[in-house]
């Protein structure tokens, strides 16, 4: 069986930053609390602008976010940079315990995203693994700045 296609299927029950709240409430069900710009689903929140999903914090339930950006990388990183793809992040830090179009927060750890790229963290409690070094490619040449 293609592992692809397995794949693309578990994506279909999952949502994500800029999805529809009628999407999330077939992919979550129905919330146990809905008001002005956001569900709740026990002590997990989803948070919505214009009636799309602006970003979300997991309690529990775990919610079922999709992860669609995720690089398809043989061998594990083992930590993340400036420059990183917001995929790169997941794929060494894991589910986030808040999220956004800009951030991912662990704990009172924050990793900070433009164009889906790593532009900063801050670090109070050492969950993160980054080091200082650019990953290849750092500069891509096909970007205009």
């Amino acid at each position: 069986m293609d592992t692809r296609l397995d794949e693309a299927e578990t994506h279909l029950d999952t949502f994500d930053v800029g999805d529809s709240a009628e999407w999330v409430k077939i992919v979550q069900g129905r919330p146990d609390e809905a008001v002005e710009g956001a569900f709740r689903y026990g002590s997990s929140i989803v948070t919505f602008d214009k009636g799309r999903v602006s970003g979300w914090t997991n309690g529990e339930p775990r919610l079922r976010v999709s992860w669609l950006s995720f690089a398809d990388v043989e061998d594990r990183l083992d930590a993340f940079t400036i420059g990183s793809t917001r995929g790169e992040v997941f794929e060494i830090q894991g589910d986030p315990d808040s999220a956004s179009a800009d951030a991912y927060i662990y704990g009172t750890d924050a990793v900070y995203f433009q164009n889906d790229r790593v532009i900063s963290w801050t670090q109070n409690d050492e969950r993160l693994r980054t080091r200082f070094m650019p990953t290849l490619p750092f500069f891509d040449p096909h970007v205009s700045r």
